[in-house]
């Protein structure tokens, strides 16, 4: 959805737009291109260096910082920025990623079941400390993000059986073992279980919890002039709860009973600019299937005037 995320952004000389989750780069070098100078976060060093390799031809009119997008305005204030005219989060995978036999995130991945998108940490969970090591019950937590309950009970009771006897040890086998334990139809596929890889992956790099506190930070970072954008891309139901809900909170942040006049002396500091998600066009999903499960979001910053106007 590039051409959406320029229109809400409206990229221009003079502008300096924050690209909280830079990936490989693609979403970077249009809003360059359209004169922006970009800054741009993630928090897996192999995208950076990847994306430094295709932003090279625009040295000069972008920053790359590595680090999660919660930790923005400290990345920022160590480079001198205070504050962005727009900001992007697009919390789906890189296909390099995905692709990436050593990070175990497709379901013919027979390397690995490591899962972590910052692999920088040795210590840090893993997919492989979440399928072998949490509870029954803390898996069904897990699955249920992407599946049915009752399905996800089953899931998760399998794979504890299954581990009990000998660990879990690639996401192929992972897959495997769930395709066979989910209903779709009279034959399942390994790719049947992609969803439950997805949840294990999503619990791995707690993406979820550092969605909601990118999202808050990208709408901090703003600066407060009526124009400065946030736009969020999202690629699944929990991301797009997340992003729908953190938005809205943020624009209507009051917690007084509604009956009541409010005590609590809370102000909105964005205006939601998409009342309902935006879909790609039929056009894109055509040129790029992959793109089908996109939705966008997108909220502006108010003034300092606007604010005030709506105590």
């Amino acid at each position: 959805m590039v051409t959406e995320v320029a229109q809400f952004l409206q990229p221009k000389p003079g502008m300096t737009l924050l690209d909280m989750t830079l990936g490989m780069g693609g979403h970077a070098r249009h809003l360059i291109e359209a004169g922006a100078f970009v800054v741009g976060i993630d928090r897996d060093e192999s995208a950076l260096e990847r994306a430094a390799h295709r932003l090279a031809p625009y040295e000069g009119s972008f920053r790359l910082i590595w680090g999660q997008m919660s930790q923005a305005d400290e990345l920022l204030a160590a480079e001198g920025i205070k504050g962005v005219d727009g900001c992007l989060i697009d919390a789906g995978l890189s296909m390099d990623q995905l692709l990436d036999e050593a990070r175990g995130l497709s379901v013919h991945s027979r390397e690995s079941l490591d899962m972590r998108l910052d692999r920088s940490d040795p210590d840090a969970v893993t997919g492989y400390d979440v399928v072998n090591g949490y509870l029954e019950k803390d898996l069904v937590r897990v699955f249920s993000v992407v599946g049915r309950k009752r399905e996800a009970r089953r899931v998760a009771h399998w794979i504890v059986r299954t581990r009990d006897r000998r660990p879990i040890q690639t996401a192929a086998e992972l897959a495997e073992l769930i395709a066979a334990h989910i209903v779709r139809g009279k034959y399942t596929r390994p790719i049947d279980a992609a969803p439950y890889l997805m949840a294990v992956r999503i619990e791995t790099n707690d993406e979820l919890t550092e969605l909601t506190a990118g999202i808050e930070m990208g709408c901090s970072l703003l600066l407060p002039t009526s124009t400065a954008t946030i736009v969020t891309l999202t690629w699944h139901s929990a991301e797009h709860r997340v992003s729908k809900h953190t938005l809205r909170r943020l624009a209507h942040p009051c917690t007084c009973p509604p009956a009541l006049p409010c005590v609590c002396g809370k102000t909105p500091t964005i205006r939601v600019l998409t009342p309902k998600l935006l879909y790609p066009s039929e056009e894109e999903v055509h040129s790029n299937p992959a793109a089908r499960s996109a939705r966008l979001n997108a909220a502006v910053k108010l003034s300092p005037a606007d604010r005030q106007a709506q105590k």
